[in-house]
């Protein structure tokens, strides 16, 4: 009984009477409460009242029924609304010609109690969630109202209606939100008259600011039928949206947000709009945050060009590069759809995953400019990639391109504006300063005050590398001296106190001159009357010395001179005050020491002058510390460091000094005081500052030896010393570090004067547990003055053992501090000293450290560069554990993180600059570390050590190779493999007295084992080469056959036999039958079957033909070969010309062409150049000076050893280091990208019409629809790309349902890299296999899905033949066993894919992809 008919005959064959209708209705609207039965029933009644009106053609009275509706609404909760939204709308269509008036009563009645949020333009609160509850309520039963007056084909008119409704758009409820757009707004729009809810939701949205306007994006997409209307649309309707301002403001919002899925509904809102446009045929000219400009005669071009900005935008948004890199070139296109939509673009692009696009995009922004810091921005964040630093060739092109754009000076402020809102790696920030520099424009007096005020903000940006930072404070003070010329002098002292070095900066001394410094010394000037501002400006910070000094290099400087001697007599009054306050003049006291200590570091003019008067100045601050002692001045401990630091250089080259009594008088004032228990710490800290200031002056020690105390009384009276603290708690432990460290220090300098009578061992214990870190160092120095001394000592039962447990463990503690690294290089002269190694009592003590150095240096390679170093310093042949050592170092390269990688490359750089004067010895890289470990090696002559050190190398790679079948390159294996086979070349070349035949055997079946890199098979070639050829071997069958043998490749065989023969002939020592047995053996490969050994027989049998034939004596018959060769040089210059890329590698390849194995024996070529010739991605940095000096060590080393014929002939033959150090690789390919793409032909269009971008509109129905019935069951895959391969296909065809056996799967990164995103937008359900899937299967069958299986069974259908119910249930099989048996009896159909080949199955992926779109063409397409 579907139809309205058949309903009405039932009842009337029941007889049922009208007025027994009405009185049961009258009985249930009396009640005063009702269940859901009650109000079925009372639905059940009306509708058979409007039945009986349907076929009568009339209307009924509803006025008992209408004031039952106001009943209703005052106990409407979740449960029956729809119950009572179905009863309002019937009760109103009962009576059609009242259906208006009262529908206007009730929606009036109903609105006017609604609650709203409140119109702030904010999305409403928390608070606001519990009272929106009822008004969604509300808003059901106005759309039931609307129904009934739509059902009427009525309207109504609420002119004078203003409840805002609008505001509903931005609820945080989202049920409201949804049904407000999809339901109410359009009743509204159809039913109501002079509401005009569409204009006063657009004039609400135009209200929003700032991020609240995204929701904006929503709101349009999903009233776009209405605000754009299209020729297909039902919605008759001339909207003039396109015509705001605000409209194309909002797209541009969206398309510039961070958010994929606003960018996504910008992208729907333009397509649309464009597509309208075209149908109004008019012209459109918009100017505000975007700009758009349509013009309807060129409306054809108009329309190609914003598709091209779609393809661009859509491609942009996705992450194969093969799709987006071609379509990148459409920025030509478009380059005038508006700067605006441009930039939405490039901050797409500018924020890809791929380096390639980025660096396109940054290519083509830089062409169109920078407009504002925001673009700025954008374009810095994409540089400050370190990704980009892989990519050289094009780096450097963006380089370029940044240079010429900064020669505009907006261009240059907003990129300096927007310096210090990135952040920032610190080499890109070198590399952008390093460019910025280059500007010699003149900018305006407001942009060079900008410009320094910028300065405080750029030079406190984070740079945890100080060389780095330095050179970025260079470049931004170039910038400056360049350009800030036209300011008062008051900005240039902060500058450039900001900007200057300071004593932690390892760099050298420039050669060139700073613009900065040059301009504040020779150009600015400070007129007379502000020269007291001046100075005491000057004198309110140390910090400004540096700036003094400079400006009065250059300047009159008498006024200068004289302000000092003021403060100096300002220091000298208050300390001949018995009670003045000692802390009112401690600033002037820094101030001239750090004066004294800058002075005494350059020479001639103001720096000369200051020098002149030193021992007055010098005077006075020793009488300010007399005074001080005797006073409870309280210290600031930084500030008392910093001032002995600078009084430290001072005292130590001063070399005269006629007021020395009064270092005496200091220093029994010091004693005296340390020997007080009644003092403050404050004086006993400063006492012990004193006292190591004063011994480390050469002039008081010379005067006064007789006067000092021995060692063994100044360690008891510092082990003995009492602390009475101050006050201040906190600072009372700083200062007890601070004095345990001086106390170090100074026992350090008694030990360096040879007193060894002391109890330090036990100094040093108590310093151990009371002192902080700072003492470590001197601790550890302390040890390694008295290390002989105390493992000499019989009698002494200090465990050494436990002193290196204890110290490792303190100085693993300091890993992040500045005093790690000096800290570890005393530990590693300790566990390296001589006196140590000798005793073998301490052998696996000093192996264990050095094994953890070397296994931590994969995360910090320092410790180990300073123990290679140290290693280098002894003779390591007489200790055997340490040649292991060495072994663990060379087999245990160092490989760099990208990240160290581009901070090497830049530090390279930066050596290379003049203009930063970097010291070159406090920079070093891994490759040091090798070269220096290769340079010991070349110092050991004892053949036993050598051949120690060959076995323990094989058996390392043995052991790293055991379950290895290859290895990768830049690989541990290979880097490891690559160390080992050099320094057995070395090892070779340094005697000959070691298992040569042995480490051959080895690299004969190491070569044929396994597939080898380049580099390291040409060495494996080489040795076996040198060998043979030291053996003075015959090439002959013998040879051959222990080749293949050991299965040495056929090509390595080639090469083998070719460079001995080849060598030989250069030579004039080959025997005729060597060369033609080698020459017989390529030629009976060069018609083979594989195309690279026939190229390289050919290729190899004419250069050896070629060698002979130029032979001015020793020439060997060639007749018989003469005709072949031609034949062969024929076909070879046939492949050239049709630029074989075999044969160009084969051409340009040193070691088939140039190499020979004895004239390239040397340490350049084999640690250096070589590897680089041979392996294009060899990417170790090193210093120029560096490798030059470690290679000269090397080969003097090697040509030390005694003379026998080969050493003798290789003396005679190896090319020179300087020679090989020029040789390029010729075949490195430049990535020259930028030029590859413009001969990209057609571009992969990943344009989706705005019809098709269902995703969008989430909300509406009509999308919905668009799914098909068809449920994919994957349920029995387990390989995660199969499934999301198959769920995208599953999106893309509208499947209903994709069941997958855990939606765990939809997190993991294998799902996602095939479905892109797909899960959102198919509904996923989790079922899992066994019984679970029958259940599911059973419950889907009496649903009345069909359910069909992909599978091959004895009675399955071809799939060409099968039609597809439209209720289908698609069951895919497991990847290797299918169906499983017991699930093939619930299958409607098994369905299989005709095939013809072998294999018999498809992938699942690509089986589920085909039935999918033939259930598709036959019931969608």
């Amino acid at each position: 009984m579907n139809s309205d008919e058949q309903i009405l005959s039932f009842m009337d064959l029941l007889d049922l009477d009208e007025e027994i209708i009405d009185l049961r209705a009258k009985n249930l609207m009396e009640r005063s409460t009702f269940t859901a039965g009650h109000l079925n029933n009372f639905i059940h009644l009306l509708n058979y009242k409007q039945l009986i009106n349907i076929r009568e053609n009339s209307e009924c009275d509803n006025e008992s029924e209408y004031h039952f509706i106001g009943k209703l609404i005052t106990v409407i909760n979740d449960e029956n609304v729809d119950a009572v939204c179905k009863i309002i709308s019937t009760v109103l269509s009962l009576n059609p010609s009242t259906v208006v008036f009262k529908s206007e009563h009730l929606i009036q009645q109903i609105l006017a109690e609604i609650y709203l949020p409140a119109h702030t333009n904010v999305i409403c609160t928390e608070t606001d969630l519990e009272k929106l509850k009822t008004t969604f309520l509300h808003m059901k039963i106005c759309g039931s109202i609307l129904d009934a007056v739509e059902k009427c084909n009525a309207y109504l008119s609420l002119p004078f209606l203003s409840t805002p409704l609008e505001h509903l758009i931005c609820s945080k409820e989202e049920k409201i939100f949804i049904y407000f757009l999809t339901n109410t707004v359009p009743r509204l729009f159809t039913t109501v008259k002079g509401f005009n809810i569409l204009d006063r939701i657009w004039d609400f949205l135009k209200e929003l600011k700032d991020e609240e306007s995204i929701v904006a994006l929503k709101v349009i997409c999903c009233l776009s039928n209405y605000y754009l209307p299209v020729a297909d649309s039902r919605t008759t309707i001339e909207s003039q949206l396109i015509f705001e301002s605000m409209f194309w403001d909002f797209i541009f919002l969206g398309l510039s947000s961070e958010d994929a899925f606003a960018r996504k509904q910008s992208m729907y809102l333009a397509k649309r709009a464009i597509d309208y446009i075209m149908k109004t045929k008019k012209n459109v000219n918009i100017s505000s945050k975007s700009s758009f400009i349509w013009t309807c005669g060129d409306r054809d071009n108009l329309k190609k060009m914003w598709d091209n900005f779609f393809i661009l935008i859509d491609s942009l948004e996705e992450k194969q590069s093969n799709i987006v890199l071609p379509s990148i070139k459409l920025f030509e296109a478009v380059k005038d759809i508006g700067h605006c939509w441009l930039n939405c673009a490039f901050n797409i692009g500018l924020k890809h995953d791929n380096t390639h696009v980025k660096l396109r995009c940054l290519h083509y922004h830089l062409q169109y400019g920078i407009h504002s810091v925001f673009e700025a921005k954008k374009i810095l964040e994409a540089i400050n990639d370190i990704a980009l630093s892989d990519h050289l060739h094009e780096c450097n092109i963006i380089k370029d391109e940044l240079i010429n754009v900064i020669k505009d000076n907006a261009i240059l402020m907003s990129i300096l504006k927007a310096l210090p809102l990135v952040k920032w790696s610190p080499v890109q920030l070198y590399h952008v300063t390093k460019i910025i520099m280059r500007f010699d424009g003149v900018l305006s007096q407001n942009d060079q005050t900008v410009l320094i005020d910028l300065v405080s903000v750029l030079s406190i940006i984070p740079c945890n590398n100080v060389i780095i930072r330095k050179c970025i404070h260079i470049n931004i003070s170039h910038l400056i001296g360049n350009c800030c010329k036209d300011l008062p002098w008051q900005k240039y002292i902060p500058v450039y106190t900001y900007l200057q070095y300071d004593k932690v900066t390892t760099l050298g001394e420039s050669k060139f001159e700073n613009t900065l410094e040059n301009f504040i010394k020779n150009n600015i000037v400070i007129p007379q009357e502000d020269t007291v501002d001046f100075l005491k400006l000057l004198s309110s910070s140390h910090a400004n010395i540096d700036f003094a000094l400079l400006y009065f290099d250059g300047h009159e400087d008498s006024v200068f001179l004289d302000f000092i001697d003021e403060v100096l007599d300002k220091i000298e009054d208050i300390s001949n005050r018995p009670y003045s306050d000692k802390t009112e003049c401690f600033e002037h006291v820094i101030f001239i020491a750090n004066l004294l200590n800058k002075s005494l570091q350059k020479h001639g003019g103001i720096y000369d002058k200051i020098n002149t008067n030193s021992t007055k100045k010098l005077k006075t601050l020793l009488q300010y510390f007399m005074s001080i002692l005797v006073s409870d001045m309280v210290l600031n401990i930084e500030k008392i460091t910093f001032l002995f630091e600078n009084l430290d250089d001072v005292i130590t080259k001063k070399s005269n000094f006629p007021e020395k009594e009064i270092m005496l008088l200091l220093y029994k004032a010091t004693t005296s005081c340390l020997q007080d228990n009644d003092i403050i710490i404050d004086q006993k800290v400063l006492s012990i500052f004193i006292l190591c200031y004063l011994l480390k002056s050469p002039l008081f020690i010379e005067n006064y030896k007789q006067e000092l105390l021995d060692t063994k009384t100044v360690v008891e009276m510092i082990a003995n010393v009492k602390f009475i603290d101050n006050l201040n708690k906190e600072n009372c432990g700083r200062l007890r570090n601070a004095f345990y460290e001086k106390s170090c220090e100074i026992v350090n300098i008694l030990v360096q004067s040879g007193n060894l009578e002391s109890n330090i061992l036990g100094f040093i214990d108590v310093v151990i547990e009371s002192g902080g870190y700072g003492c470590l160092k001197w601790i550890l120095r302390i040890m390694n003055r008295i290390l002989p001394t105390v493992l000499n000592d019989k009698d002494n039962k200090f465990d050494v053992i436990q002193y290196l447990n204890r110290m490792w463990i303190e100085i693993e503690e300091l890993r992040s501090n500045s005093q790690y690294p000096i800290c570890m290089k005393e530990f590693i002269i300790m566990i390296t000293h001589d006196a140590l190694l000798k005793k073998p009592v301490y052998n696996n003590i000093v192996l264990s450290y050095c094994t953890k150095i070397i296994d931590y240096a994969s995360v910090k390679n320092m410790p180990l560069y300073l123990l290679v170093k140290q290693l280098n310093k002894i003779n390591i042949s007489q200790y055997n554990h340490m040649v292991y050592v060495l072994s663990e170092i060379v087999l245990n390269p160092v490989i760099s993180r990208k990240d160290h990688k581009i901070v090497e490359n830049a530090l390279l750089e930066i050596l290379r600059e003049p203009i930063y004067g970097a010291d070159k010895h406090n920079i070093y890289f891994n490759s040091h570390i090798q070269l220096i470990a290769a340079s010991i090696v070349s110092k050991i002559s004892e053949p036993e050590v050598l051949n120690t050190l060959i076995c323990f190398m094989i058996k390392k790679i043995e052991e790293l190779f055991k379950t290895k079948q290859r290895y990768h390159i830049n690989s541990h294996l290979q880097k490891a493999l690559q160390a080992c086979v050099q320094n057995l070349l070395i090892i070779l070349l340094k005697s000959r007295n070691v298992k040569i035949e042995s480490s051959a055997m080895w690299c004969m079946e190491f070569l044929g084992r396994i597939p080898h890199q380049p580099f390291e098979r040409i060495c494996l070639e080489w040795y076996i080469s040198l060998y043979y050829y030291m053996k003075k071997s015959i090439v002959n069958e013998e040879i051959l056959h222990k080749l293949k043998s050991n299965n040495v490749p056929l090509s390595s065989q080639f090469i083998i036999m070719h460079w001995i023969v080849l060598h030989k002939l250069k030579t004039g020592i080959c025997l005729n039958q060597e060369y033609d047995f080698l020459m017989q053996f390529l030629l009976s490969h060069i018609m083979g079957p594989v195309f690279s050994i026939r190229l390289q027989a050919q290729y190899l049998s004419s250069i050896l033909y070629e060698a002979n034939e130029h032979l001015s004596k020793n020439k060997l018959d060639n007749s018989k070969f003469a005709y072949v060769i031609k034949v062969i040089n024929i076909t070879l210059q046939e492949i050239a010309k049709v630029g074989d890329k075999s044969f160009k590698t084969l051409k340009n390849d040193y070691f088939v062409n140039k190499f020979d194995i004895v004239e390239d024996l040397i340490p350049g070529g084999i640690y250096w150049i070589l590897p680089r010739l041979a392996d294009v991605s060899s990417n170790a940095t090193i210093e120029d000076g560096f490798l030059k000096d470690i290679l000269s060590h090397i080969e003097v080393n090697l040509s030390s050893v005694k003379d026998d014929e080969f050493h003798n002939e290789w003396k005679e033959q190896r090319r020179k280091t300087s020679d090989v150090l020029k040789l390029k690789a010729n075949d490195i390919v430049v990535n020259k990208e930028f030029d590859n793409l413009k001969d990209t032909g057609t571009i992969q269009k990943k344009y989706v019409p705005w019809r098709n971008m269902s995703d969008i509109d989430v909300y509406n129905s009509e999308n919905n629809n668009n799914k098909t019935e068809l449920i994919v069951v994957a349920s029995l895959i387990d390989k995660l790309p199969n499934l999301g391969g198959m769920a995208r296909t599953s999106e893309v065809f509208g499947v209903q349902t994709y069941v997958v056996d855990s939606v765990r799967h939809l997190q993991d990164k294998q799902f996602q890299g095939l479905s892109v995103s797909a899960e959102r937008w198919v509904t996923i359900e989790e079922v899992r296999p066994g019984n679970p899937l029958k259940d599911y299967l059973m419950v889907k069958k009496t649903e009345g899905y069909s359910v069909v299986a992909a599978e091959q069974t004895s009675t399955s259908t071809n799939l060409q033949s099968f039609k597809f119910p439209k209720k289908t249930l698609l069951l895919l099989g497991n990847e290797k066993e299918g169906v499983p048996c017991d699930l093939l009896p619930l299958m409607d159909h098994c369905v299989e894919i005709p095939q013809q080949g072998v294999i018999r199955s498809l992938n699942v992926h690509v089986t589920a992809a085909i039935f999918i779109w033939e259930y598709a063409r036959q019931n969608m397409l």
